[in-house]
């Protein structure tokens, strides 16, 4: 989300990319490796987002991760300056990150539902989930494998409180638009990724999203 708008400033791009992932490795307690830079300055003076000294330092980039933030990048061929929204790091983003992820086939995905910064975030990725998993842990799953079957049965077109038949009918190639959000929370809940409350699958209807 930090590297240049301008797709011909590569230095910059991967310069600010390694420096973000050093920042961030510790208060994230991510495992990492620390690489120094050749040209550790190089990004700061290249021009490429507006004022970055004041916003490439460990407690701005953290409050961005959570809170979300913009950005002003100043090195666009046409001396325009393009403004960059970062969205908050919550529930509702992990949810159409995971969901983004799932891939049926070996192939580059386009995320045409989804925002200019969202699909920004999307590309950026490198993870990839391949649905067969995600379709094992469901079997495997009590309160998923009984509401599949139900989906199966209505031959994946009437939806149920994990599964959405209206968007199947829409997106008929992309097992992932079968996943309502509740599902997704399911998942990620069982893999360690969210907690939700006591008896929460019991209270909420067919029709919940995450807010």
């Amino acid at each position: 989300m930090h590297k240049s708008t301008n797709p011909t400033n590569y230095e910059a791009s991967n310069s600010i990319s390694i420096i973000l992932s050093q920042i961030l490795n510790i208060p994230l307690g991510l495992p990492h490796k620390f690489i120094r830079l050749v040209y550790p300055g190089y990004d700061m003076r290249s021009g490429c987002i507006k004022d970055v000294t004041a916003h490439i330092n460990m407690e701005k980039a953290i409050n961005r991760f959570f809170f979300g933030g913009i950005l002003g990048f100043t090195d666009m061929p046409n001396g325009e300056e393009r403004h960059l929204k970062i969205p908050k790091f919550d529930i509702k983003l992990l949810i159409t990150l995971f969901r983004s992820s799932i891939v049926e086939r070996d192939d580059y995905l386009k995320y045409s539902d989804e925002s200019e910064e969202m699909n920004r975030i999307l590309r950026s990725m490198n993870m990839r989930i391949p649905h067969d998993l995600v379709k094992a842990f469901i079997h495997s799953d009590s309160l998923l494998h009984l509401d599949y079957i139900r989906f199966k049965r209505g031959n994946w077109l009437s939806s149920t409180k994990f599964f959405d038949g209206e968007r199947v009918k829409k997106n008929t190639k992309s097992f992932r638009f079968s996943l309502k959000d509740a599902a997704c929370v399911r998942i990620l809940e069982a893999s360690g990724y969210i907690k939700v409350p006591d008896q929460f699958y019991g209270t909420i209807s067919s029709e919940w999203k995450m807010e």
